[in-house]
């Protein structure tokens, strides 16, 4: 019998997971409110998850990815529909 060894993660890869998350959720929120000032803290969360987390996560990426979709398509609607980018 062969037993596969139980990967833990570190605890920086699980609060690079957190964060991630964190950055996803103020990413879609930065789309109907402030787009500029939420988006540009959703990124660098995204980026320090994207330092904590490690190499085989995948979730991080995902989050520097919907900024940056984020960050388009909030300042899209912003400009067009003549919100405040503040």
């Amino acid at each position: 019998m062969s037993a596969v060894p139980d990967e833990r993660q570190s605890p920086a890869e699980a609060i690079g997971g957190f964060l991630a998350a964190v950055s996803i959720f103020t990413s879609l929120a930065s789309v109907v409110f402030h787009p500029l000032r939420l988006v540009l803290v959703s990124i660098v969360l995204a980026l320090l998850s994207a330092a904590m987390a490690g190499q085989r996560s995948r979730l991080p990426a995902i989050a520097v990815g919907v900024g940056a979709a984020a960050f388009v398509a909030g300042m899209t609607i912003a400009v067009v529909g003549g919100r405040p980018l503040w």
